[in-house]
């Protein structure tokens, strides 16, 4: 799928308000137009680098957030294979003790 270029946006809204700011006019557009139109370009344009900045920001963060789940997810982990050999440690002596001392299970 391709991305639409924001750059387009500005650029032919830039555009579009010079054309229509010399539209109605038999003469040459003044410096001034031009200057306005250009302006209002720049501004989009600084709208759009903030808007980028806040997006990074975002982005960092939400990395930063994930990375600290991964981390305590291994912990878990870790805690939880700790606590599994545990267990299984005490049921084989459970076991063992339980034959030792003449232990027998019924069968049915």
């Amino acid at each position: 799928m391709l991305k639409k270029n924001p750059l387009f946006k500005v650029t032919f809204i830039g555009y579009s308000v010079f054309i229509a700011l010399t539209a109605g006019c038999s003469s040459e557009p003044t410096k001034g137009d031009k200057m306005g139109a250009f302006g209002q370009q720049m501004a989009d344009l600084g709208k759009q680098w903030n808007q980028g900045k806040q997006t990074i920001a975002d982005g960092e963060a939400l990395k930063q957030k994930g990375e600290q789940m991964i981390k305590d997810g291994k912990a878990n982990i870790s805690k939880g294979d700790d606590m599994i050999e545990q267990g299984e440690q005490m049921v084989r002596e459970s076991d063992r003790l339980f034959k030792e001392r003449g232990g027998v299970l019924p069968t049915n």
